[in-house]
């Protein structure tokens, strides 16, 4: 999927109960429970369009004080902030690098995983649930 920087969006709405139903059914857990009791999600298109916006320098990190969590978090907050789109969370899971946190994104279809890290593994790419080894158990969103 190529990025663009058009940041406008189609938006479109889910009910918490709804979204936390979507991901246990595809195997994912949520154990601190969901933030939202209502989830805004764009499709395809609208997230290549803003992705890139969510993609950070390698040089911002510091073993144990910034890492991948970090960079998963503030891709986290720079959606929720910038698109209003909270149905791009955080996912902790099983990686070719051992247990790690990355990005999940609901695009009304299914969930697509994404690196935050730009020169970390797949950055710059979306890829599906099982596709480069990536394989999440936990979502916070």
């Amino acid at each position: 999927m190529c990025f663009s920087n058009n940041p406008s969006v189609d938006e479109f709405v889910i009910t918490g109960e709804e979204f936390k139903r979507i991901i246990e059914s595809a195997g994912l857990q949520v154990p601190v429970g969901m933030f939202d009791s209502t989830y805004y999600y764009t499709d395809g298109e609208g997230w290549a369009s803003i992705l890139s916006h969510m993609l950070f320098k390698s040089n911002l990190a510091k073993p144990e004080k910034f890492d991948c969590e970090n960079y998963a978090m503030k891709a986290m907050s720079v959606c929720h902030e910038k698109y209003g789109l909270n149905t791009f969370g955080l996912a902790l899971g099983m990686t070719p690098w051992g247990y790690h946190c990355f990005n999940i994104l609901y695009d009304g279809m299914g969930f697509w995983l994404f690196e935050p890290n730009a020169q970390f593994g797949y950055g710059e790419t979306l890829f599906r649930i099982g596709d480069n080894f990536y394989q999440p158990d936990r979502v916070l969103v």
